[in-house]
């Protein structure tokens, strides 16, 4: 896995970070809710 903190100006931080941040606050969530 590569780290998803890109910040060199590249398209990497579009649909893909967004996707990722999604699903790690969901995670977070359900853990912190258990």
């Amino acid at each position: 896995m590569t780290d998803p903190v890109t910040l060199d100006g590249q398209g990497s931080i579009g649909d893909f970070d967004e996707k990722r941040a999604e699903a790690a606050v969901r995670e977070l969530l359900l853990a912190v809710g258990e």
